[in-house]
């Protein structure tokens, strides 16, 4: 029973790893500075971590050509169509606030605000 939680939680854990180092990456403090930093110690086996940076590293390039197609398709669909589509009014509609921001709003004005962002030592002369 032990060994089938252990696959489990590596299961999960790759993935939920996987998208917390992208978004490690995506923060301009941290790049892929910080997975190079952490993965050694998480995968001690010199290969297992090499092994995870490709594969974040190609999760990445992944993501950048998606966003690239989109981007291209995007731009293709606006030539093509009128003002009057639908997607037009996109931005001006009402829509409801979805319950999970208002919660987040809550949860940073009960704990005192905004966390101040880290200064720069460039900032400091």
């Amino acid at each position: 029973m032990a060994r089938k939680m252990e696959l489990k939680f590596d299961k999960y854990w790759g993935e939920t790893n996987l998208v917390m180092s992208i978004g490690a990456v995506l923060d301009p403090r941290f790049k892929m500075i910080l997975p190079k930093f952490c993965f050694p110690t998480l995968y001690p086996i010199s290969s297992d971590s090499e092994k995870n940076l490709r594969y974040l590293r190609n999760a990445l390039t992944d993501l950048y050509l998606e966003y690239c197609k989109e981007d291209k398709d995007a731009l293709t669909r606006n030539e093509s169509s009128e003002v009057s589509s639908p997607d037009a009014n996109f931005f001006n509609e009402q829509r409801e606030t979805p319950k999970g921001i208002n919660d987040y709003e809550s949860f940073i004005r009960e704990s005192g605000g905004i966390i101040e962002p880290i200064k720069s030592e460039l900032k400091s002369t």
